[in-house]
């Protein structure tokens, strides 16, 4: 399952307000989960042919968008969306969705971004592939100021044989930016509900069967409903546990 949503998070100057929109993505990519962050999504548009991902067969891959300029050579960004029947037929899931690339080249006359597949399991000399999907985004920009995880998915230390993963998400907010005075009580009073963290909404949803019922991503990932009382102050990053007195927003939610 790829799943995308917008992360709203709320600064507090003095009482003034600022939010800004970050993008979290949930990839199984190689049947492994895992959660990123960017500051910026870019939607794929369709080239002259109806394409808007291409593979020619010869290591490389095309992704078109209405404005190239906006990305820069050798930068890491991750194609994530919801792909019709037809093109998962032909490997979008296997090959694409959900996985990190390096831009090789950028091409702002034609406006797609280039990728060197070499190495990465796609197949040479194979004809070319065409995807047509239209609700698939490019996400750049990895964000330096909010971070996702699960956890307790780290060891607490190299190699340990017992995992503590409580299987809950957090999201948390990172870099020295972010060593405020406000608290989390602070924002909400000001916005009169909302903390500095609110999920708005999904960029594409994933229905799935969850024992006979209907479920969107953000009910599977538990991030439906959240509450203020969701929101916490810890003291101790258990990413890197060997810091102290090192303060950080987080909140989690089952």
């Amino acid at each position: 399952m790829e799943a995308g949503a917008t992360i709203t998070k709320s600064s507090n100057s003095t009482n003034d307000i600022s939010v800004s929109d970050k993008f979290l993505v949930h990839s199984y990519y190689g049947s492994r989960p895992e959660l990123s962050v960017y500051d910026k999504m870019t939607a794929v548009t369709a080239a002259d042919d109806g394409q808007t991902i291409e593979y020619d067969g010869t290591d490389t891959l095309k992704i078109y968008v209405a404005d190239a300029s906006g990305f820069t050579q050798l930068e890491n960004i991750r194609i994530a969306g919801n792909f019709s029947d037809d093109d998962i037929d032909s490997g979008a899931n296997n090959l694409i969705n959900g996985r990190e690339f390096t831009i090789a080249s950028i091409d702002t006359t034609n406006n797609f971004i280039t990728i060197s597949t070499q190495g990465l399991g796609f197949e040479t000399n194979a004809q070319t592939l065409m995807f047509n999907s239209t609700d698939v985004h490019v996400l750049s920009d990895e964000s330096t100021s909010v971070e996702a995880y699960f956890e307790g998915a780290e060891n607490v230390y190299a190699d340990a044989p017992i995992s503590f993963n409580s299987q809950k998400i957090v999201l948390r907010e990172t870099g020295n930016s972010n060593k405020h005075a406000y608290t989390n009580d602070d924002i909400a009073n000001v916005t009169g509900g909302n903390g500095i963290f609110e999920v708005t909404e999904t960029v594409f949803d994933l229905d799935q069967d969850v024992d006979g019922a209907t479920q969107s991503s953000l009910n599977i990932l538990g991030l439906s409903n959240l509450a203020q009382s969701d929101t916490k102050t810890v003291w101790v990053d258990e990413k890197n546990p060997s810091s102290k007195g090192q303060l950080r927003r987080a909140f989690s939610k089952t």
